[in-house]
């Protein structure tokens, strides 16, 4: 949402209203009457600015988040230290512009409160599974789609309902599981991250692991696709997610032939 009229809107306001003090303090209008004039423009001011803006108390909607990863050297957190773009989706609402992390080893999405202070800190909010339905991550050219998915009993596999990146969804779907291990080290608690692909191809999901497991899920489409990464040199262990997504868009363009 583009604000740029709001600090031109606040310099006519403040300067209406100094050239009203002048004017009431000729008028010798008393001291009381002068600050409860000044109140009343500046409420006003607030809820035209609150107006444009999303109201915080509708995402403050979890539990205090305390970073319980203090005394280590790694961070469940994703992109930790970094500027991102986000977007929340929740209560059927998108908020632009706000500050999100995701906790990759509770499975949370924290909200950072940054209408006030505390300690000299913006507090923490692990916001509501129930009326959030994802969040987007935009950086460096690069957007990741994170959706709060429900699985079905059809297409539910061995995973658990949680947020996951969804990286494709055509006929054909790849989703992505972003996850930290806790193990110790030296008497503190560390965090290995890694991320997980699955696949469906309209049923459960499988993940994406080894060139042979892989090929079988496409059935008679196996010897096409078994072609297409060859000529592509795509080799299973070593492909990333846009490698995966070429074949499941090319599997999708034989599925329409």
């Amino acid at each position: 949402m583009n604000h740029n009229f709001l600090p031109v809107f606040l310099f006519f306001m403040l300067s209406g209203t100094g050239q009203s003090f002048g004017q009431y303090q000729k008028n010798t209008v008393s001291e009381t009457e002068q600050v409860q004039l000044a109140k009343t423009q500046a409420d006003l001011v607030n809820s035209i600015y609150n107006s444009k803006l999303s109201d915080p108390q509708e995402i403050k909607n979890g539990t205090e988040y305390t970073p319980y990863f203090y005394r280590s050297n790694t961070t469940p957190l994703i992109f930790n230290g970094k500027e991102l773009n986000s977007v929340l989706f929740m209560n059927g609402r998108k908020y632009k512009n706000i500050k999100l992390q995701y906790d990759t080893f509770l499975d949370e999405v924290v909200y950072t409160d940054t209408s006030l202070m505390i300690n000299f800190q913006f507090p923490k909010i692990a916001l509501n599974k129930e009326v959030v339905q994802g969040f987007d991550f935009a950086m460096n050219f690069d957007s990741l789609k994170f959706r709060l998915i429900r699985f079905s009993d059809k297409n539910r596999g061995d995973l658990a309902d949680g947020f996951f990146e969804v990286a494709y969804d055509g006929r054909s779907s790849l989703i992505i599981q972003h996850l930290s291990k806790q193990y110790r080290n030296q008497a503190v608690y560390e965090y290995e991250y890694t991320s997980l692909m699955y696949v469906s191809l309209g049923n459960a999901y499988k993940k994406v692991k080894k060139s042979k497991d892989f090929l079988l899920m496409f059935g008679k489409f196996s010897p096409q696709i078994k072609e297409f990464m060859k000529n592509s040199k795509i080799r299973i262990a070593r492909a990333g997610k846009n490698e995966i997504i070429m074949i499941l868009k090319y599997y999708d363009s034989l599925q329409k032939s």
